[in-house]
């Protein structure tokens, strides 16, 4: 039979551990914290940047400029569309 052996933990990165897992576990729970909250940052970025692009294509869609184009010119009172533009003196 094998006699056991003794396992001297002293110095040793193990011994740390075991004796500060209550340490560990908070830093753990702090860097699952900050994860969260960074992801929680990065996804309103996102959704901020994707709600400007949804704007910006709607914006400048063909139909939209049309219609913007046609409430700035003047329109022509007799046959309600949009006068001629006179050329400057």
């Amino acid at each position: 039979m094998a006699t056991p052996v003794a396992v001297d933990l002293k110095g040793s990165p193990m011994k740390w551990i075991t004796e500060s897992k209550d340490l560990l576990g908070v830093l753990l729970a702090v860097v699952a914290i900050a994860l969260s909250f960074s992801t929680v940052i990065m996804n309103r970025r996102q959704s901020r940047r994707a709600a400007f692009l949804q704007l910006h294509e709607s914006l400048t869609s063909p139909d939209l400029q049309r219609g913007r184009r046609l409430s700035i010119k003047p329109l022509d009172p007799a046959t309600s569309r949009p006068m001629a533009r006179r050329s400057s003196p």
